[in-house]
């Protein structure tokens, strides 16, 4: 199955969501991508799950998961509403200070697509440059926003 990851600048600004949303309908729509992971730490991560929570309105067959980078038993709060299931990418902890960006490379190899807003700088920046190797392989499909 498809799958596809979402990420982005924890700061990034209100008016990518609709640019969100659209990549996010044409992944489901002319890529049968039908399995998202987003994370939880920043506002393009929230835009990327209200986008995608509204296209299950429209979409009734995707699947949205919330990506732990921490493990499920530190996890002391229900799904969020909207979201199918909890995404764990490790076989084991690892150390929290590397938690965050392990956990966004470990899933992006796990995944066949990526929606990504990125600067060339900080964490996703470096997640960029990694999804790039891996498109150049033909292990990957990017949609920059």
């Amino acid at each position: 199955m498809n799958s596809c990851f979402l990420s982005g600048r924890h700061d990034a600004p209100d008016a990518l969501q609709p640019a969100i949303k659209e990549a996010a309908e044409n992944h489901i729509r002319q890529l049968h991508v039908l399995r998202f992971i987003v994370g939880s730490r920043g506002h393009f991560d929230t835009m990327a799950a209200q986008s995608l929570i509204q296209l299950k309105d429209q979409y009734p067959q995707i699947t949205l998961e919330i990506l732990l980078p921490y493990h499920p038993s530190s996890v002391r709060e229900a799904l969020p509403k909207g979201f199918d299931a909890f995404y764990y990418p490790f076989d084991e902890p690892v150390p929290a200070r590397y938690a965050i960006a392990s956990a966004n490379r470990k899933v992006l190899r796990a995944c066949s697509h990526l929606i990504i807003c990125a600067s060339r700088i900080g964490h996703t920046g470096k997640l960029l440059e990694q999804a790039r190797r891996r498109e150049a392989r033909g292990l990957l499909h990017i949609t920059q926003l």
